[in-house]
C-alpha cells in the first residue's frame, strides 16, 4: 500500500468596500462613471470589473457609466482572476433622466443682407417646459427662459459673412439641470457681384449681337430672354438682364441696353423737302431706342453725335 500528499491551493477574492456613487438621479449624458471604492487604504483594489445591470452584463473595466436607469452592481476580479460577487446585494441605483426633446428647423444657409427664420421645436406638452435660445445677436429676451410658443421663431439679419452657431435650448421647470439642446450651424455667404454685360457686333447680315456677363466660370448664368449661359447671341438690340447663381445659392442681376440694328431706323429718317416758319419750335425726330453710334448732319457738318445711347431730336435752327 502506497499514498501520497496532494497540496490544494483554493484562493477566493475578497474585497472590502462599495460602489461610488450609490445612488443618484442625474440627466442623461451627466451621470457621473460608477467605481469601486476600497474600505480603506490598505484594502486590495480590483485588477478588473464586470459591470452588471440587474442581471445583465454591460460592461467591463474599472469604470463604468451608465446610459439608462437601472440597479447597477460590480463582479470584483482579483490578480488571479478569481471572482467576488458580494456586492449583488448592495447595487447602486441610479436613475437617468431623458432630457426634454429639443430641435430646429429652418434654413441654414442664407445669403448676405437676407434674413433667416430658424423654428425651434419641442415635443413635450408639459406646460412647465421652457425653452431659450443661445447664439450671437439674439433678439431681446431670446436667451430667456420661456414657456408656450414665445420666441419659438428666431429671425437672424445683418449677418456680416461667416458662420454662427446657435442652440435650442429645453428643460422642465421642476427639473432645471436637466437640459434639452440642439444646435444648427448658420453660413452667411458673401455679397455676389452682380455681373456686367458687354456686348459685340458679330454679324451685320443678319444683325447678330453676343451678349457676354462677367463673373465666374462657376454658377449659372439665367438670361431675361430665356436662354442660359455666360455668353448668348441675339438678333435684335434692346433690353437684357441676366442672372447669375452662385454655386451658395445667392444671386445677383445685371442689365443692359444692347444696340439696335440701324436698319430698323430707316423708315422714321426724314427725306423730301419741307417748308416751315423758323424758330417756331421745329425739330426732327430721332428714332426710338439705342444705337452703337449716330451722327445728325446739317449740310453735311455733324451737329450732334453719340455712342450706345438715346438718339436725342434734332433742332431745326436755320
Amino acid at each position: 500500500f502506497t499514498s501520497a500528499v496532494i497540496s490544494t491551493d483554493i484562493k477566493q477574492a475578497v474585497f472590502d468596500g462599495s460602489v461610488n456613487p450609490s445612488t443618484g438621479d442625474y440627466c442623461e449624458g451627466s451621470v457621473p462613471l460608477l467605481n469601486f471604492v476600497p474600505s480603506n487604504s490598505l484594502a486590495t483594489p480590483p485588477s478588473d470589473i464586470i459591470w452588471m445591470r440587474d442581471d445583465v452584463q454591460v460592461s467591463t473595466g474599472l469604470t463604468y457609466q451608465p446610459t439608462q436607469s437601472g440597479s447597477y452592481w460590480p463582479i470584483l476580479i482579483d490578480g488571479n482572476n478569481c471572482k467576488n460577487y458580494d456586492l449583488v446585494d448592495s447595487p447602486a441605483i441610479i436613475k437617468v433622466n431623458k432630457p426634454p426633446f429639443a430641435s430646429i428647423s429652418g434654413s441654414t444657409s442664407v445669403c448676405y443682407n437676407e434674413d433667416v427664420v430658424l423654428y425651434g421645436v419641442f415635443t413635450d406638452p408639459n406646460p412647465a417646459l421652457e425653452h431659450s435660445w443661445g447664439g450671437p445677436n439674439l433678439p431681446g429676451g431670446y436667451g430667456n427662459w420661456v414657456t408656450g410658443t414665445t420666441n419659438l421663431a428666431l429671425t437672424i439679419s445683418g449677418m456680416p459673412p461667416g458662420s454662427y452657431d446657435y442652440t435650442f435650448y429645453t428643460r422642465l421647470a421642476t427639473d432645471p439641470t436637466c437640459e434639452g439642446k440642439f444646435t444648427v450651424t448658420v453660413v452667411v455667404h458673401p455679397q455676389v457681384t452682380a455681373p456686367t454685360i458687354t456686348y459685340t457686333v458679330t454679324k451685320c447680315q443678319p444683325y447678330t449681337l453676343l451678349l457676354t456677363a462677367s463673373g465666374p466660370n462657376v454658377g449659372m448664368y439665367n438670361w431675361s430672354n430665356g436662354m442660359i449661359g455666360q455668353s448668348i447671341e441675339v438678333t435684335q438690340g434692346g433690353a437684357y438682364s441676366v442672372t447669375y447663381t452662385a454655386p451658395t445659392g445667392c444671386s445677383a442681376t445685371g442689365y443692359i441696353q444692347a444696340p439696335h440694328n440701324p436698319e430698323r431706323a430707316l423708315w422714321v429718317v426724314p427725306s423730301g423737302c419741307y417748308t416751315m416758319c423758323l424758330n417756331q419750335g421745329e425739330y426732327l425726330l430721332g428714332p426710338l431706342g439705342i444705337y452703337e453710334g449716330y451722327e445728325w448732319t446739317i449740310n453735311g457738318g455733324t451737329t450732334q453725335s453719340g455712342t450706345n445711347t438715346y438718339i436725342p431730336n434734332q433742332p431745326i435752327t436755320m
